[in-house]
């Protein structure tokens, strides 16, 4: 894979401006270190953290799910409870380690337990969603592409609200204990 390079180019005040995805997030960096608090910073990271987490587990899922119904005769709603049980523990991780860098041994009570039963909540709430969506395109006749994007639309729509809810709980509470480490200067 080709690394973008560098350009640079001169500004009418003489200096050098640089561009390109890293000058960009160097400057994007330094604007948010001189204008946000590190509590900001800190929850923006965080929140940029969880979304990254949440869009590679959701593609993953969305592949996954739309796979399956297309090649299969499960009922989405059930390859949805399966796909979605499978993915929690892969969320769980990547959100402790590497959005709160959590590293010490976790908490099953405090921490394991309320998160995989959020998760449980969210998948049931998502499996009637999947579920309805799929008897509301079955009645509409819609053909299996059609059908698919029905169902994953909705998926999406359920998902992102689930999303800003779950954050909130995670942050909040779950992993509110222990302070939030400043995030690292680059």
């Amino acid at each position: 894979m080709a690394v973008a390079e560098r350009k640079e180019s001169v500004s009418a005040n003489g200096s050098r401006v640089e561009y390109g995805p890293t000058a960009i997030a160097a400057r994007a960096r330094a604007i948010a270190h001189e204008r946000l608090s590190p509590h900001h910073r800190g929850l923006i990271r965080r929140l940029s953290g969880c979304m990254i987490v949440s869009i590679i587990v959701t593609i993953g899922s969305f592949t996954a799910l739309a796979l399956f119904i297309l090649a299969t005769s499960l009922e989405p709603w059930i390859a949805n409870f399966i796909i979605t049980a499978l993915a929690i523990p892969v969320s769980y991780y990547l959100n402790r380690r590497w959005v709160w860098r959590r590293t010490h041994a976790h908490d099953p009570l405090r921490e394991f337990l309320p998160f995989w039963v959020m998760s449980f909540v969210g998948l049931i709430v998502s499996t009637i969603v999947v579920a309805y969506a799929n008897k509301w395109a079955k009645h509409q006749e819609l053909g299996s592409g059609t059908r698919t994007l029905v169902i994953l639309a909705s998926l999406i729509v359920v998902s992102g609200v689930l999303w800003v809810v779950q954050f909130a709980i995670i942050d909040r509470v779950l992993f509110k204990a222990l302070p939030h480490p400043v995030p690292a200067e680059d």
